[in-house]
């Protein structure tokens, strides 16, 4: 979670990563994070508040913690392009430590799996999927409908390729205008 939409300008309030091996869940990593002042639409958006936030770490220190939980691992997110950028901005500044890790786009497998919706935001798609979507905008429990997506979309790929593998191979499945 963001204090805005622009990177370079606005800040990390919250950061959090769900380690997965095997399909399953093995460790976690989630912390707020102090910033300057929280935009009123972001606190309606997020539910997190001054008071919240108020003992939290600062980026400075807590992105060399998040930097060491995610290691060389792949990062998966929806719309991860967004949280790269802010990612990428933090380590460097505080650390000079470029992110270099492989992320996959679960927003853009989404687009060519589920080509008959409307909006391909991480609701609209949870929705599709009935996954509750009661807590979104908060760092860990996006990263949980994030993954049960996935789950989801691996589903449907393996129901309509036969595999992964097949879907990636398949030129119209990659194929898109986004």
């Amino acid at each position: 979670e963001t204090t805005g939409l622009v990177h370079g300008v606005d800040e990390i309030l919250e950061i959090a990563a769900i380690r997965h091996r095997d399909n399953n869940i093995v460790d976690t990593f989630s912390s707020l994070v102090k910033v300057n002042s929280i935009p009123d639409f972001i606190e309606k958006l997020t539910g997190i508040n001054d008071r919240m936030i108020k003992e939290a770490p600062t980026i400075d220190s807590i992105i060399k913690e998040f930097y060491d939980f995610i290691g060389n691992d792949i990062l998966v997110g929806y719309n991860v392009n967004f949280d790269i950028n802010f990612l990428y901005d933090n380590l460097f500044e505080t650390m000079g430590i470029e992110l270099k890790n492989n992320f996959i786009d679960i927003m853009v497998i989404a687009k060519r799996v589920l080509k008959d919706l409307d909006k391909y935001s991480q609701e609209n798609v949870a929705k599709h999927y009935n996954i509750n979507t009661d807590n979104l905008h908060r760092a860990l429990d996006d990263c949980k409908v994030c993954s049960i997506i996935f789950d989801n979309l691996k589903k449907d790929i393996i129901q309509k390729y036969g595999s992964l593998e097949k879907f990636y191979r398949n030129k119209k499945a990659i194929s898109s205008k986004d």
